[in-house]
C-alpha cells in the first residue's frame, strides 16, 4: 500500500535511463516507484497533478536562513532611489521604538541606488538618540549612526559610518544575542519562503559567528526549529570560520 500516488504528471527524473515519468509513488516520504512499478499499486491518497511538470527539489548551496527570516521582518528601504526618502523609512523605524537609545535595524540598503552611500550624520538627524543599523544588501557591509561608533573599539575601521567584513561584525557585536525562540522563528520564515521557491535543501553558510551568526548557540536554534516543526528543508550547517580554532 502505498502512501501517496501522484499520476497523470510529467515527472523529470534526471535519470538518463527513465528521464520521464507518468506516475510516481511515494511510502513513508520516499519515492519507491515510477509508471508501471506502481501504477496499479493501491494508495491512501492519488492526486491527479493535470500535466504538471515537476522537477526535482533544488539545492541552494550558500544560505543564511536566520538572517533572511529577520530581514522579512524588518523595515526595509529597497527600491528607495533618493536619500530624503531612506531616511524617510529610518524615521518611521525609530517612530515605532519605545525604549530610549534601544537598537532600530533597517535593511534593503544599496548605496548604488542612492547616489551615495549614507553616512552617520545622515542617520544622526533621525536617530533620536536611538543606536541604528542599517545592513546592506549584500550582508557585508552596514551603515551605523554616532552612538553606535562611540561604543566600538578606537581600532574599528570605518568611513563616515559604513562598516565592512569583519568591521561590521564589531557592530554586531554589541547587540545582545537573540533568543533560541526567536532564531528558531526566523529560521521558519527562511524555510518556507525556500520551500515556495522549490528549494527543498540547502547549506547554511556559517553559523554563529560575527558576520552572519546571531549567537554562539546558533546550532541549539535550528535544532528548536526542528523540534518545533518550524524545519520543512533539509539543511547543512558550516561552523562560520571565526569560531575554529586548533584542537
Amino acid at each position: 500500500m502505498l502512501c501517496t500516488r501522484l499520476t497523470n504528471a510529467r515527472f523529470l527524473t534526471m535519470d538518463p535511463d527513465h528521464p520521464v515519468a507518468r506516475e510516481l509513488g511515494i511510502w513513508r516520504g520516499r519515492i519507491v516507484g515510477l509508471d508501471d512499478a506502481v501504477a496499479a499499486l493501491p494508495a491512501l491518497e492519488v492526486i491527479d497533478l493535470q500535466g504538471a511538470t515537476v522537477l526535482p527539489g533544488f539545492i541552494d548551496s550558500h544560505v543564511h536562513l536566520p538572517w533572511t527570516g529577520f530581514k522579512q521582518n524588518t523595515a526595509s528601504m529597497a527600491g528607495c532611489t533618493r536619500i530624503d526618502d531612506a531616511l524617510a523609512v529610518v524615521a518611521e523605524a525609530v517612530s515605532r521604538e519605545d525604549s530610549p537609545g534601544s537598537w532600530v535595524s533597517i535593511v534593503g540598503y544599496d548605496q548604488r541606488a542612492l547616489g551615495r552611500h549614507l553616512t552617520a550624520a545622515d542617520l544622526d538627524r533621525v536617530g533620536r538618540g536611538h543606536k541604528l543599523y542599517v545592513l546592506h544588501d549584500s550582508g557585508h557591509g552596514c551603515v551605523v549612526n554616532t552612538p553606535v561608533l562611540d561604543l566600538l573599539p578606537a581600532d574599528v575601521p570605518h568611513e563616515n559610518g559604513f562598516l565592512a567584513e569583519g568591521a561590521m561584525g564589531a557592530a554586531r557585536a554589541l547587540r545582545l544575542p537573540y533568543s533560541q525562540e526567536e532564531l528558531a522563528e526566523s529560521i521558519g520564515r527562511a524555510a518556507r519562503t525556500c520551500l515556495a521557491e522549490g528549494i527543498t535543501a540547502c547549506a547554511e553558510a556559517g553559523i554563529g559567528g560575527a558576520l552572519f551568526g546571531h549567537t554562539p548557540v546558533e546550532l541549539g536554534a535550528y535544532q528548536l526549529a526542528r523540534e518545533k516543526g518550524l524545519l520543512p528543508l533539509r539543511v547543512q550547517l558550516m561552523v562560520s570560520a571565526d569560531r575554529l580554532r586548533p584542537v
